[in-house]
């Protein structure tokens, strides 16, 4: 007779890969026809949970991509990095780096980097209030301040997103981008700089000094 924890990690799979309710059928009270269903049911309820995240957390991503084919990421993503702390606002942590290596989001080489900047918008949203600067002191040592070197126009791309009208793409130069990622008072910005400088300044923030 396996112990609670067996079977809460054998629950956890069954949601997670549909081949695994199999396992944890046995081990809960009903019909396994009715248990099956109720699983079922819990684990569209999960996807739909990890959909709905990700959307708002990666809010031009999933508007780029459209709903449907954001919905199949959310799965995939889900099952390769189920959540494991109990805030949902750190769930999708992890998509830059699961984006790199995710087949259907090849043809979008920009996507990694797009949602790391995305990633970083969400952190500055959720960075405690600043105190106010000291003299000497810019925006590097507010609180979800971070600064971002892509290959791509990145930072263009998520401020033509911000606009109510349909991004025109033909006055985008597609060219290596910096971007500065700030909150003030309550909306976050994204400002798009040099390359060449948001390495320099990535730089000295990696080694701890001031700007």
């Amino acid at each position: 007779m396996p112990d609670l924890a067996q079977v809460q990690t054998s629950f956890g799979q069954a949601l997670l890969k549909m081949e695994a309710a199999a396992d944890v059928i046995p081990h809960l009270r009903g019909d396994s026809a009715i248990v099956e269903r109720r699983l079922a049911l819990y684990r569209g309820n999960m996807v739909a949970h990890w959909t709905q995240t990700l959307a708002a957390h990666y809010p031009v991503l999933e508007k780029f991509w459209g709903e449907e084919f954001f919905a199949a990421l959310a799965r995939a993503y889900g099952r390769a990095f189920p959540s494991r702390h109990g805030d949902l606002a750190c769930f999708g942590a992890q998509l830059p780096l699961f984006l790199r290596d995710f087949e259907p989001a090849r043809e979008f080489p920009m996507a990694p980097d797009l949602a790391q900047l995305e990633w970083l918008v969400h952190q500055a949203g959720r960075a405690p209030n600043a105190e106010s600067l000291k003299t000497g002191q810019s925006l590097l040592h507010l609180p979800g301040t971070a600064v971002l070197s892509s290959l791509w126009p990145v930072a263009s791309v998520w401020n033509m997103h911000q606009e109510p009208e349909a991004p025109d793409w033909n006055n985008l130069s597609w060219q290596a981008e910096g971007a500065l990622v700030f909150r003030e008072t309550w909306t976050v910005k994204v400002v798009p700089m040099a390359y060449e400088e948001a390495l320099a300044l990535s730089e000295h923030l990696a080694a701890g000094v001031g700007i």
